[in-house]
């Protein structure tokens, strides 16, 4: 996570109404941290990818702030989800990887969903959807992805659907 190539953000439109619900307390930034530093020490944050990384870190915690560094590339809101996109090896996935992880400790410990959200590979959510479309009796559903959080890993890697349709996009 050392490299000057870390990834750039972009805020993307993608679900409405990300505020925390009524019934759940915001996870804190110290809990969140505490957590971080617990489950990945080896996690190097430098002078190159502490912007990032703290941008992302705040976005997540439902920070107004969150853009404090300027580097969301769009009009940045926490109604919008993020794209990150960088060279391949800067330690996007790694990144996601540990969000998800405290996410779900979060999850299991206060029953909050403030950090939680699912994650697939486009490569995986390609397949399952071919295998679908061969198999009738699938209980497979593209629009079950429509909603909510999601985390969609290796976007750009899936080839297009029988080699015609932009099932991601």
């Amino acid at each position: 996570m050392t490299s000057s190539q870390f990834p750039s953000i972009s805020s993307k439109l993608v679900t409405k109404n990300r505020e925390c619900k009524q019934n759940q307390p915001q996870i804190n930034k110290q809990v969140f941290w505490k957590l971080f530093r617990k489950h990945y020490p080896e996690f190097l944050i430098t002078d190159e990818n502490h912007q990032i990384i703290f941008s992302i870190f705040r976005y997540f915690l439902l920070q107004p702030d969150f853009n404090e560094f300027g580097i969301i590339k769009n009009k940045a809101t926490l109604e919008k989800g993020l794209l990150i996109y960088g060279d391949y090896g800067v330690g996007k996935t790694t990144l996601f990887d540990a969000i998800h992880k405290i996410g779900r400790i979060i999850l299991e410990h206060t029953r909050s969903t403030q950090l939680w959200f699912p994650r697939i590979s486009t490569v995986h959510l390609l397949t399952r959807y071919y295998e679908s479309q061969r198999d009738k009796t699938s209980n497979f559903k593209l629009g079950n992805y429509y909603h909510g959080k999601l985390y969609l890993d290796d976007l750009g890697k899936e080839d297009k659907a029988y080699n015609r349709e932009e099932i991601i996009g």
